[in-house]
């Protein structure tokens, strides 16, 4: 149904990216931030950043990495104050030079509970 919402332009530039990134995506077990917004008004107060290290700590308890994309290049300087590195980028001309980020927060094995 959200393609009926959003159009068929927007569904097929979703499709488009979707189906490049799945290929990108690592195949080691892990942690993987699919969706992170926090309303307008209420960013600059550290809530994503909170958000974002409670995820690490259940990675850190379980000794996995943590992987994500980002499409905003202010993320990407977000994400690596909180751990993560850069392990590619992508850029698609045909969608108006979007381009994707994918970052890996390794895994925090000194974290991991040893009772």
């Amino acid at each position: 149904m959200g393609g009926l919402v959003i159009g068929p332009r927007y569904t097929w530039r979703y499709a488009t990216v979707d189906s490049h990134i799945r290929k990108k995506h690592i195949t080691e077990k892990h942690w993987y931030l699919y969706v992170l917004a926090v309303a307008p008004h209420f960013q600059g107060k550290g809530l994503g950043s909170r958000l974002v290290r409670r995820l690490s700590e259940q990675a850190d308890h379980e000794a996995l990495p943590c992987y994500l994309e980002t499409d905003k290049p202010e993320n990407v300087i977000i994400y690596k104050s909180l751990g993560y590195e850069l392990v590619g980028e992508d850029t698609f001309p045909k969608l108006g030079g979007l381009t994707i980020w994918y970052m890996l927060r390794p895994a925090n094995r000194r974290s991991q509970n040893t009772a």
